[in-house]
């Protein structure tokens, strides 16, 4: 499943943490791991004014986080040491580097501070076309408990082909989580659309549970919960994984850009900026011609 995997790493606490991550899970899955830091513009400059030579600089801190990996592992990843804008220079590279999953942290944050801080991880999630590991300060431990949004469309196979494959490697317990949000009624009665006061949610809560359990039971070999919900939902996903006291929240985005984006992709988006736990995410590839 992830034969290459890659991991981003700038240093800070939380890449360190990532760092660690990838090393768990490319022991894990018999993976190669490559390093992958990118010195953004804002510090090429000052890069410049003390190296006379860029091979100096790339050297010293190739040297650098290889110190910092071999306090986490004794294996010897490749290191590649990237200069330019580090969403477009990730997304780039994520599409010229042969790589099955890339990991990264993320700054924690809460409030208007994340909306800035988190923003690279975002975007790497929305365009990236690989999946994409976002790692919590709090990683200790490869998942034991995994937390999986269902809606019941055209992706929901390959999440499960995900399921099983992560399955196959990993001793885990899923939880499928549907969520099923309040009719928008502002929007339906300026539509015109009549009845709307008797919009019966206890029986579409029942016809999501007997959908899920269907799911469910045709892939009994899977440790499988399932869980419905009624509101908004990536709040409600990230409720339940920290009700559940998850270890991961495994999710799909649309794969789409601008307009269909901020229909489609918000929800995995939002998910990974409130989520309570570490977040793996992956564009179907169904959509990825579209």
């Amino acid at each position: 499943m992830f034969y290459k995997i890659g991991v981003l790493y700038d240093f800070s606490e939380t890449s360190k943490k990532a760092l660690k991550a990838a090393s768990h899970w490319a022991k894990a899955f018999s993976s190669s791991l490559k390093i992958i830091h990118v010195v953004p513009d804002s510090d090429l400059l000052e890069i410049i004014s003390k190296d006379s030579v860029s091979n100096d600089a790339t050297h010293a801190l190739t040297r650098q986080i290889e110190k910092d990996f071999q306090e986490i592992s004794t294996e010897k990843p490749e290191i590649l040491i990237l200069f330019g804008h580090t969403t477009n220079i990730i997304l780039e590279t994520l599409k010229a580097e042969p790589l099955d999953l890339i990991i990264m942290g993320t700054h924690g944050y809460s409030g208007m501070s994340r909306l800035l801080l988190g923003s690279v991880a975002e975007k790497t999630i929305r365009y990236s076309p690989i999946p994409v590991l976002v790692i919590r300060e709090d990683f200790h431990h490869l998942p034991q408990s995994i937390l999986a949004p269902i809606d019941f469309n055209d992706f929901t196979e390959e999440l499960f082909l995900h399921l099983f494959e992560i399955s196959k490697i990993l001793n885990v317990t899923f939880d499928l989580v549907h969520m099923i949000p309040y009719i928008n009624t502002m929007r339906l009665l300026s539509e015109g659309a009549p009845n709307l006061a008797a919009i019966d949610y206890d029986l579409i809560k029942g016809n999501a549970e007997v959908q899920i359990k269907f799911h469910a039971d045709k892939h009994p070999s899977l440790k499988v919960n399932t869980h419905v919900g009624i509101g908004a939902v990536a709040e409600g996903i990230c409720e339940k994984a920290k009700e559940l006291r998850s270890d991961l929240i495994l999710i799909h985005t649309h794969g789409y850009k601008g307009t269909k984006h901020l229909l489609l992709g918000s929800v995995a988006e939002q998910v990974v900026r409130y989520s309570p736990c570490s977040v793996l995410s992956f564009a179907p590839q169904q959509v990825k011609s579209n």
